[in-house]
Order: C-alpha cells, then structure tokens, then sequence
C-alpha cells in the first residue's frame, strides 16, 4: 500500500519508562515529528527486531518513507538500496532454495531492472547479520572459543602437575590403603572425587566471577548493544557442568593412576624426595606445554595488535579521528526543502567563524553513512545503466579538505560553482576514473546524470578515493556534484543535510562549541548529534572485531602466563621441599648457597 496507517508498535522499555505500564496504552498517540502515530501493541520484553541496539518504536516504512523519497514508485525502484528485506523460510527450505524463490520473485515484480547479468538474491541468517552488525565474525568466535579452550588447557596442566606433586607424598598412605585391602580401583574414585571436588569450587568460582564481571565486559566491549537477557542461562550452567567433569578427568586422571600403580614394598620403605624420575620428567612435561601455550597466546594478542594497527591505518579517504560530523532532524519538523537549506547553511557559516576550526562543509552523505546511487551516461562511453551507475553525493566547498582526502588530478568545486548560474560541474574518484575512462583523463568529459534529459555535467577534477560504508572495502566508483545542483539533478530525493567539520586541533575538544554553534542557527532547533567519524556506530563496530581480538588475547594470555608461573613456582617449591635433605648434606660438606642453587637433579 503506497499509504500506510500512522500506527506504532513500542518496546517494554519505552512503555515502562513513559507510560509506566499503563494497561490502556493501546490507542495512546505518540507525536514523531509531523506525524501523529497511534499505539496498536507493545513488543515482548527484550525484544528488539532485527537490531541489537536498543529500539523503543516501530513505525510502518509506508507512513514513514514520504520523508526519504518524493516519488511514488518507491517500492518498484531497484537503486533503493536502503531497504531490506525479511523473510522467514518455511520448514524444510534450504537458504539456497529460497534465494532462488527470491530471485524469481524479484524478476516476476521488476522485470528488466532484474536483467543484469551475474545478479543474484542472497538469504543471510539473521544470527549471522547480527554477528556481522555486532562487528564480529564467526572466525572470531571461534578464535576466541579456542584461545578460552588454551586457557582452560593451562589450568588443567598446572592443576595435574601439582597433583602430581601432591601424590608423591602420599605414596605411602597410598601404599598403607593398599595393604589394608582397598582396591586400585577404589583409589583412583576417592582421588577422581577430591579432584572432582577442587574442579566443582573452581567452577563455582567461574560462574560467579561471569555473574559479576559480564556486565563489565558487555558495557567495555559492547557498549552500544541493548542487552536484556542475563549472562547466566541454561546453556552457560550445562556448559559449566560439561567443563567441570572434563577437567577433572583431564587433571586428576594421571595423577590417580600414577599413585595407585606404584609397586607397594618400595612405596613402603620411599621417602618423599624419592619421587623423581619419570614423575618428575612429566610434571616437567606439563610446565612446558603451559608455557608455550602461554606464549602462543601473547604471541596472537601481538598479531592482533599488528591487524588492529594496520586497519586503522588504512587510507580511508578521510582522517577519522579529526573530522566531525552534525546532523540535525529537521525534515521530521515539517520544515521545508528550502527552509533546510537556509537553516544548515546558517549553521555553517556560525561554525566556519568558530576559533579552532580549520574547514567545515556541508554534503548529501558522508563516509560510513547512507549513500545515493543514480545511473549516469557518458556521451561516446558504453555503459551499462544498471552495472555502472555510480554513487552519488551532493557537496558543498571545502567538503573534501574538511574530510583531509586529496584531489589527484584538476580542482576542487570552489565558490564560483556554488550558484544556480554556473556551469555545472563534477568531480570524480579515482575508481570512477579508471573505470569509466579506461586509463584516460577524465578531466573535461561530459556525463549526464538520471534518466539522460539532464544537463551536460563537466568533469573538472579527480579526488582520491573515500570509503563508503566499510572500512574494508573495494573501492567504488563516486560522483561528487554541487549541492546548489541537487534541486536539478535528484528532484525525486529528499537528501539530508550533513555538516563535516574538521578542526585545526583536537576534535573531541570542539564537539560542544560546534554543536552550540549549529543550535543557534535557528531558535527550537532538534538537538544536533555532533561526534567524530571514528566514533560513529558502523565504525566502531568494524573496529571492534580487531580491538575484542587484541584485548581478549592479551588478557588470556597475561592470565595463562600467571597460571604457568604458578605452575613452575609449585614444581621448584615441591622439589626443593623434597631434597631438603640432600640440600643439607651439601651445605654440611662446604657447599655455598650459589652452588647449591645451581646443581642439577
């Protein structure tokens, strides 16, 4: 339906906090910008669609989408890359099935805008492109799954070798038992049961620490996701269960074992620094397995480093850390296309008299933000409208040394272009230039932009490439025109207002000065979102799977080099404990502490 009800669905948490639950809330209304949208459910609690941020209110995208496009084909246009599409399989369908069914779907509605050879419907689990939005992958996971399985590897070593340890005093209780009457058998239980034991406390202790920790973890490492759920669930306490009964077989096997097989008369008549050999060569053994495994560990939080430190140095196009960018709902106030256009032209020039503010432009999209694509024609070039249309973004001067990219080849838009009476003028990326040209200079080309009825466009210059939503990415093929122009050559689009400010010193420090510069352009402005690209959602999110692999892998592997520390200490400590005597004998006979220290078993 081209006009959908202005009905809402809310979330618990939003029908907590403003209408505390009231039961009568169905039929309430709710003023979103213009609009008045009356309530008709409330979500279950903890639910948050195919988000993981938190969302307080649902709307329907046919009330809602006359603020993004002003044409009514919006549902039958193919460059509406905005929207996605959700459906749910029917039992016993394949994902590979049902990409086929989508495509004949899609080629059954759009007919010749489907025809473009090599175009494919791809089904992606939603768990999978939550994990993706969550800025994790399942190599990830698993990464993170195996180094969690080293740690607990480590753990079991170190508590082997001290049982190890531990039993070479007790051979002969070991021994007195056995000659009492009880069975090896018998033996390896009770010692499975002291170590079942020490493993329950420990998991116990686990289990506590995760209940007090993760809520710690989750708001470092996840900040900006809407959790609802508790750490603990069923899954966690099989798991915890599962882990429990494993190392104690692992721990406390060979130490059992080891204990219970020695010959009786010589477990008898031993000492406790007879317990060398083969026993001591295993617990040895064990120490070494800890530490290189420790090392591995800090050896992958260090590539992990490296990875996060490459990936942030990436020629992205635009400086990250410097550049700003404000944006302001003016449209949901039902102000006008040209009522915007003053109100953030006013803003700009406020900002630009900023002390600290070195450039400041105003653009259609920015980096890591939502994009435009519309087919273009290139007198003399044969393109294919569907394949080769290009991204599309309406700029303002100053626009790319606001971001801190670099015009390679001609110039950059300047005031002169800024005016309904001047030539209409484009600049391009580099992709766009060595795509569509072929290796030649693209400098004086004409293209026309939309449906070829437009103006003849000429192209003055050539920029570097800018990221468009990823931060690895294949570089893609940009258009950058006036924004004076958009009125002429995107009619059909509503195109919002981004303000990129890049100041000459520290970025963070100029947040507030800028938005307070923004706020007085007009009086009962909305509140300006103001922050730094490197802090935008979609940014962090990319980033995090680098700095949750550098943080995890450092602190496992600090915590399995304190476990194999620990482990080392125990092993010296038993063997000087069990040489005491002979450790006696040597200084009685004129041996110094530096030579004691340093014999050799």
């Amino acid at each position: 339906m081209p006009n959908g009800s202005a009905v809402a669905v809310i979330s618990d948490g939003f029908w907590t906090r403003h209408f505390q639950r009231a039961t009568d809330v169905i039929g309430r209304t709710l003023d979103i910008g213009t609009q008045r949208f009356t309530v008709i459910g409330v979500a279950p609690e903890g639910f948050t669609g195919t988000e993981l941020g938190r969302v307080d209110v649902w709307l329907p995208m046919t009330a809602t989408i006359h603020q993004i496009f002003s044409e009514a084909d919006w549902q039958t246009n193919s460059n509406a890359t905005y929207a996605h599409i959700f459906v749910r399989l029917r039992p016993g369908i394949t994902l590979a099935q049902g990409a086929k069914e989508a495509e004949r779907v899609l080629q059954n509605a759009l007919g010749e805008e489907w025809y473009v050879k090599g175009r494919v419907a791809r089904l992606t689990p939603l768990t999978t492109a939550r994990t993706v939005n969550l800025g994790t992958s399942d190599r990830l996971m698993l990464l993170l799954a195996v180094m969690a399985a080293v740690v607990l590897l480590i753990a079991i070593a170190n508590v082997a070798s001290l049982l190890l340890a531990r039993a070479l005093r007790r051979r002969r209780e070991v021994a007195v038992r056995l000659a009492l009457g009880a069975s090896r058998t018998q033996l390896v239980r009770w010692i499975l049961t002291e170590t079942f034991l020490l493993a329950l406390f420990g998991g116990v202790g686990a289990l506590l620490l995760a209940y007090w920790s993760g809520g710690a973890i989750r708001s470092l490492l996840f900040g900006d996701v809407s959790w609802t759920s508790s750490v603990f669930d069923h899954r966690l306490l099989i798991f915890a269960g599962i882990v429990v009964v494993v190392a104690t077989l692992l721990a406390g096997l060979l130490p059992a074992l080891e204990t219970t097989r020695a010959e009786l008369t010589t477990s008898l008549k031993a000492g406790a620094r007879e317990g060398g050999g083969q026993r001591a060569r295993a617990r040895a053994l064990l120490i070494v397995v800890q530490v290189a495994l420790s090392t591995m560990l800090l050896v992958g939080a260090g590539l992990f480093l490296r990875s996060l430190s490459n990936v942030s140095a990436l020629p992205l196009g635009v400086d990250t850390e410097r550049v700003l960018t404000a944006t302001l709902d003016l449209r949901a106030m039902g102000r006008t296309e040209e009522d915007i256009d003053l109100v953030m032209h006013t803003a700009l020039d406020r900002v630009r008299a900023l002390r600290g503010i070195a450039h400041a432009a105003l653009a259609s999209t920015i980096p890591f933000g939502p994009s435009l694509m519309l087919s273009i024609r290139i007198p003399g070039v044969e393109l294919n409208p569907k394949v080769d249309a290009p991204f599309l973004n309406f700029i303002g001067r100053d626009y790319f040394a606001s971001l801190g990219a670099h015009v390679i080849a001609g110039r950059d838009l300047t005031d002169a272009d800024e005016t309904h009476a001047a030539e209409p003028v484009a600049v391009v990326s580099a992709t766009m230039a060595r795509l569509f040209w072929k290796g030649a200079s693209p400098l004086g080309s004409c293209i026309v932009i939309g449906n070829g009825t437009g103006p003849c466009v000429r192209i003055v210059g050539v920029v570097e490439d800018i990221h468009r939503q990823q931060v690895l990415e294949d570089p893609t093929a940009f258009l950058y025109v006036p924004l004076v122009q958009a009125t002429t050559l995107a009619p059909d689009f509503h195109l919002d207002r981004f303000l990129v400010v890049r100041p000459s010193g520290d970025a963070r420090a100029m947040i507030e000065p800028v938005r307070r510069a923004i706020q007085s352009a007009a009086p009962a402005l909305p509140y300006a979102t103001v922050q730094r690209i490197a802090e935008m959602r979609d940014v962090l999110s990319q980033l995090r799977q680098w700095r949750l692999g550098t943080t995890l892998f450092a602190a496992f592997g600090a915590l399995a080099l304190v476990l194999a520390s620990i482990g080392l200490f125990g092993l010296i400590s038993y063997n000087v404990a069990s040489r005491t005597h002979e450790i006696g004998i040597r200084v009685a006979l004129g041996g110094g502490p530096s030579s004691v220290a340093g014999t050799r078993r």
